[in-house]
């Protein structure tokens, strides 16, 4: 569901944090995992949030559980991510 896409995003972002500015770490190759996996998260959420901020209510879902999906791309932003459009096509979220 959207909400638990935001809250992976969101520990995946802190991931990327850690690694960014802990410079004993030293591993590229999960980096560019992480990095490219957040891009394509990032481009999914802003596809399925609504243009008022909200996400889609699926199952268990509710508000005020998870960072939004502006928070979510504001941290990214601070961490140098960018990320694309991303047209989801048959996903059943369009």
């Amino acid at each position: 569901s959207p909400m638990y896409h935001q809250i992976i995003l969101n520990r995946l972002l802190d991931c990327i944090n850690l690694t960014q500015n802990n410079h004993n770490y030293i591993d590229k190759e999960l980096n560019m995992a992480m990095l490219n996996t957040a891009k394509k998260m990032l481009s999914w959420i802003e596809v399925v949030t609504f243009h008022n901020g909200d996400i889609p209510m699926v199952n268990d879902s509710t508000y005020g559980i998870a960072p939004t999906t502006a928070e979510l791309q504001e941290y990214a932003r601070r961490l140098k991510i960018t990320w694309a459009p991303l047209n989801i096509k048959e996903s059943g979220y369009r």
